[in-house]
């Protein structure tokens, strides 16, 4: 249910599908690749790369997330892994291993994963440059927590998520993007999120989430009225978890029990209001964020993932939202209402979404990750869908026009180019929303290296500015859709 996608030494692209539940060749637990691959016979080969363990991680911990930037500013690309729990240690906080490049070898810095402190249950992360000083800072979604930013100050981390007022927004956080939605130039954040159509809908007023994180281990949801904690889910699961005797003969009592007095024996532990169930964008106001949740169709069902593009080719940049849960919680039952969500952007942050019948889509199952790109090379963009224990679905774009094609020649230094931007300028001395390069599009993914940009009217420059600050220009032809970047 993961999707990476490699380049060849010719600039293809080569698509690789993982599945948690069936390992599939050159994708190994608790693994991530750092050094890329070859190519043999016109298929990519993992022999030689570095794809092994990741030293520190506990035996229930694997890889969720692996980030690659010039973290440091050593002009080095570095890499962030970030870990997930297991059934054995759930609900566990996510742990960050940072590997500095240092000549040929990756050392571990434990410096920088200290500066980023307890990061709690990261479901997504990207380092991108969020604030234009052309360094890597890390954005990461919580299950059960808070949008968090963390800013690159000279190499290490700071929390600043309280001070751009993304902290008081607590959700069940999944899939980021970053996009220019309102085509001011600075990056913009949608969030995946539960949605509006779930089982907890009735309690999101005063919904309370309950963890511990050490034997014995629990979550569960709560509903707060007044001091007191009352049940959401059924007695039935609390007796599998704590005395019979210490619970109420008949439901209906049940309903009205404190979970105070009935969870005493799991004290303590860690109380978080959830005040946010809808998948959002967080407007970039020069430093702080304003968040606006997106139309009702993206709130009918949950949202794992996001990818920004311009799907139509006009200039304005699109969402594809990655759509069901089976997992979520066994009580509350299988979220599936979607069929995979294209929401066409219509400036200043406004969407149309379209239903299957205009979009083409129909990914029914649990369709955790995707990637979009132009893998079929027609200047129009496509998505790859994989799910869980399904078919993974392969979309060819099909816009009226053809979009500027960028990719980026063989031997291109990475560490230039991720954090850089990329737009596109017109000949009136506007320009095109801004694209940023960068690494980490969700659990087990990572975005196409190339980019199709749409367009309003013929544009005049493509215009980049790479991570260390220097711009570059590429005049745009007549009638020419395709560039490569040395």
């Amino acid at each position: 249910d993961g999707v990476q996608v490699f380049l060849n030494q010719d600039g293809q692209q080569f698509i690789s599908v993982a599945s948690r539940y069936s390992n599939t060749i050159g994708l190994q637990p608790n693994a991530g690749w750092l050094d890329g691959f070859a190519v043999e016979a016109g298929r990519p080969s993992f022999a030689g790369a570095l794809n092994g363990k990741v030293t520190g991680l506990t035996p229930n911990q694997s890889v969720r997330l692996v980030l690659r930037a010039d973290i440091d500013g050593n002009g080095s690309v570095d890499a962030l892994f970030i870990s997930q729990d297991s059934m054995l240690d759930h609900p566990a906080s996510s742990r960050p291993f940072v590997f500095l490049k240092r000549e040929e070898a990756f050392v571990r810095s434990e410096a920088v994963e200290n500066s980023l402190g307890d990061l709690g249950r990261v479901s997504s992360a990207i380092l991108v440059d969020m604030d234009g000083d052309h360094d890597a800072d890390l954005l990461v979604s919580r299950e059960a927590g808070s949008i968090g930013l963390f800013e690159n100050r000279a190499g290490t981390f700071v929390d600043i998520s309280e001070s751009v007022g993304l902290l008081s927004h607590v959700g069940l956080w999944q899939g980021l993007a970053v996009v220019d939605f309102d085509n001011d130039g600075l990056p913009d954040i949608a969030a995946g999120n539960i949605g509006r159509n779930s089982p907890l809908e009735p309690y999101r007023e005063s919904l309370v989430f309950l963890s511990r994180g050490t034997d014995p281990r629990l979550t569960l949801f709560a509903l707060a009225e007044g001091e007191k904690l009352l049940p959401i889910d059924d007695m039935d699961l609390y007796s599998r978890v704590v005395d019979r005797a210490a619970l109420p003969e008949t439901y209906r009592e049940f309903s009205d029990v404190d979970l105070s007095e009935v969870l005493k024996t799991f004290a303590p532990m860690k109380r978080t209001e959830i005040n946010c169930l809808e998948t959002s964008i967080f407007f970039n106001r020069g430093g702080r964020y304003e968040r606006v949740a997106l139309p009702t169709a993206a709130q009918l069902t949950p949202v794992s993932a996001i990818n920004g593009a311009d799907f139509d080719n006009d200039g304005l940049d699109d969402l594809f939202l990655s759509q069901n849960w089976y997992s979520i919680r066994p009580d509350l039952g299988r979220l599936d209402s979607g069929a995979g969500l294209v929401l066409l952007g219509q400036g200043e942050g406004m969407f149309t979404a379209l239903d299957s019948s205009r979009s083409g889509l129909t990914i029914l199952g649990e369709n955790l990750n995707a990637v979009v790109g132009d893998f079929d090379r027609d200047g129009r963009v496509d998505i790859v869908a994989p799910q869980t224990l399904g078919q993974a679905h392969y979309y060819l774009g099909q816009a009226e026009k053809r979009g500027i094609r960028v990719s980026f020649a063989a031997g291109s230094r990475l560490a230039k180019r991720l954090g850089g931007t990329v737009r596109l300028t017109y000949g009136d001395g506007t320009a095109s929303p801004r694209r940023w390069l960068h690494s980490g599009d969700g659990v087990l993914a990572q975005g196409a290296a190339g980019l199709v940009l749409g367009y309003a009217t013929w544009p005049s420059e493509i215009e980049f500015e790479w991570a260390n600050g220097e711009k570059h220009s590429i005049p745009v032809r007549p009638e020419t859709h395709d560039y490569v970047v040395p």
